[in-house]
């Protein structure tokens, strides 16, 4: 089979998700506005709890089962890439289905006792079904992945995207229609169900499993189109299969500590769940008035801050992350079989590669996104004025958060490449306490409030990156050059220049246009002076410029 270059799977998988993250937030932000503070609380509340376990049973599956057919596939040994598919077909599924009932089993109790938002718990059922859908798509994507075709993975994440998009926010609106015009409805489900409760807490919690079942339905096609791809598009692998012990150790030993580590880093959006609404609650208990512009129930003021948090600010927060690390996943099966081969000299061309690639995005959108947040917000959900006074700083300190994230992402799938699946674990799990200490200090501060969460949440990114940039050096025994330094300084300072433009841009043109165009124009003459920069710096210095240049999309390949 013909080996694919770090750079055409890039493009595959960046293009995929920019496309599915495209349509991942014309679902957020459509449903934001749809459910507001209050519904978004529900919604974030039962992917918090969703995802630890989802992390612990999916995330290592495609990472395990990638790295082990990738480095069967350098040495083309086709037998053992189809006992590894066999084998972990049967570990996986099994963990599935077990972990699925473990979901719905403890969503009441988890979300009235220690959620302390109990009409989540219908959003926690209706998305415990995507495990074993997961579990099944997971097996496929790494199998794939391993293999260096990533168009599956694509096609099957955007198929995902668009049945999500629709499907979620017509079962949402719908709902939400349909109970806000029948309160007679709503008042026969509040006896049938015994629920003391106001009307829009009941029209909230059945909208947000509305659009949950929605993404479940979403999940579902996707795992369709990963079985029926046709046969005809895979290599020919022999059928036998005798898989014994050491290959089912050497999946788990793989999936375990990524999904460690993932399960460390889903933590910290539980921890979100519980610090922030009991910090809120303290902040209410000592100033009964500080939350009084927000005019809502006192009871559920915490709910409300949380779900403007989670929906608003974390919803773009998370945007430029995703995107970026798909450059660490393609990049993935590159060092795994250099790493296989021992050829130390691809492994430091590669990472060099994806190191500056995701810089070169990172940095400019991360400092973007903190120069214009509120403006940000108002484009997206204009309507949803008091969550965005509530989230709109917050969204400002998550900006630099941004950079961290995405860099660290990309440092994480190298480390996993090499076998050193522990480091992102040690360091995530770092990180985590750090998040949860600043939460906890910094929170109940009324002049700070949920602005404290944005703080050690930036601040535990940085922490990560610099641990992991440092052991993964060690492991690669590779050096930052000065080439590297300069080319990040250079996309620094031209970043820089990009989020003053756009800042200067807006305030200007504030005058004269609409905010949505003024937003657009003013990213647009941004970006312009963010190439402008790069492309004038290299009169002074071409050799830097030549490599940004080559750590994206101008190469064909980082070795033929």
């Amino acid at each position: 089979m013909k080996k694919k270059s770090f750079i055409y799977n890039a493009a595959i998988l960046v293009l995929s998700a920019i496309i599915s993250k495209l349509i991942g937030a014309f679902f957020k932000i459509p449903l934001t506005n749809i459910l507001g503070g209050n519904g978004m609380a529900y919604f974030s509340c039962a992917y918090s709890i969703f995802m630890p376990v989802y992390a612990l049973s999916v995330t290592g599956l495609p990472v395990a089962v990638a790295k082990l057919i990738s480095e069967a596939n350098a040495k083309y040994n086709y037998q053992k890439i189809s006992e590894i598919k066999s084998a972990s077909f049967k570990i996986f599924i099994s963990a599935g289905f077990i972990f699925t009932f473990i979901v719905i089993a403890l969503s009441y109790p988890f979300c009235k006792y220690i959620a302390n938002l109990t009409f989540a718990w219908p959003s926690v059922v209706m998305i415990a079904p995507t495990i074993i859908i997961s579990c099944i798509t997971s097996v496929y994507r790494g199998y794939y992945e391993g293999l260096n075709d990533m168009y599956p993975t694509a096609i099957s994440q955007i198929i995902e995207s668009v049945v999500k998009i629709i499907s979620g926010l017509l079962f949402s609106h719908k709902s939400f229609e349909f109970l806000n015009s029948n309160p007679e409805t709503v008042k026969k489900i509040a006896f049938f169900f015994n629920i003391s409760s106001s009307k829009n807490e009941i029209i909230y919690s059945i909208s947000s499993a509305a659009a949950i079942s929605g993404i479940t339905l979403s999940s579902f096609i996707g795992m369709l189109f990963m079985i029926s791809k046709p046969k005809s598009d895979k290599p020919i692998i022999k059928t036998k299969k005798s898989h014994n012990k050491n290959l089912y150790k050497s999946l788990i030993k793989i999936a375990l500590p990524v999904s460690a580590g993932s399960l460390i880093t889903s933590l910290t959006t539980l921890s979100d769940l519980t610090t922030i609404t009991y910090s809120i609650e303290k902040i209410i208990e000592k100033s009964p008035d500080f939350f009084a512009f927000l005019n809502i129930n006192r009871n559920e003021t915490a709910g409300f801050i949380y779900g403007s948090f989670t929906g608003l600010a974390i919803t773009v927060f998370n945007l430029v992350p995703s995107v970026v690390n798909m450059f660490g996943k393609s990049i993935f099966p590159l060092i795994s079989e250099a790493k296989a081969l021992n050829n130390h000299n691809k492994i430091r061309k590669s990472i060099e590669k994806a190191l500056l690639t995701s810089a070169f995005l990172a940095i400019p959108s991360g400092l973007g996104i903190a120069f214009l947040s509120k403006e940000i917000l108002t484009f997206l959900f204009k309507e949803k004025v008091y969550e965005i006074l509530i989230s709109y700083k917050s969204l400002s300190i998550l900006g630099i958060g941004v950079i961290f994230l995405s860099l660290s992402t990309t440092v994480f799938s190298m480390l996993q490449a090499t076998g050193r699946n522990d480091i992102p674990l040690k360091a995530m799990l770092l990180g985590t306490i750090i998040k949860v200490i600043g939460n906890i200090i910094l929170v109940p501060i009324p002049e700070i409030n949920i602005n404290g969460a944005a703080i050690s949440t930036t601040i535990s990114y940085i922490v990560i990156f610099i641990l992991s940039m440092l052991l993964l050096l060690k492991e690669s025994k590779m050096k930052i050059t000065k080439n590297i330094k300069y080319c990040t300084v250079i996309i620094l300072y031209s970043s820089l220049m990009c989020g003053l433009t756009a800042k200067i841009a807006y305030n200007i043109l504030s005058n004269f246009l609409s905010y949505k165009i003024n937003l657009l124009l003013s990213i647009v003459f941004g970006g312009f002076i963010y190439l402008i920069f790069i492309v004038t710096i290299s009169y002074f210095d071409k050799s830097a410029v030549k490599s940004i240049k080559n750590s994206y999309f101008l190469k064909n390949s980082i070795e033929k």
